[in-house]
């Protein structure tokens, strides 16, 4: 709920009832979920088919991840 207030302080609309938008924060409260988290946004480009392994997209930390260099990172 501190969240939402928040949201409606800095927002010009007024936010009603309890309805969270899908893109609402998440807590990490653990380094497993951090890894999942990061899984899953370096899994992207292969779930769309731009590349066949997660190491191959030039603009993710993937391959830093998996020990291969910075090459990934902007």
């Amino acid at each position: 709920m501190d969240c939402r207030r928040f949201q409606q302080r800095k927002a010009s609309f007024r936010l009603h009832g309890d309805v969270i938008p899908e893109n609402h924060p998440h807590l990490i409260e653990s380094e497993a979920v951090i890894r999942q988290k990061a899984d899953y946004i370096h899994q992207t480009p292969v779930k769309r088919g731009y590349v066949n392994r997660k190491e191959h997209w030039r603009y993710s930390s993937a391959r830093n991840y998996a020990g291969l260099g910075k090459e990934g990172l902007i």
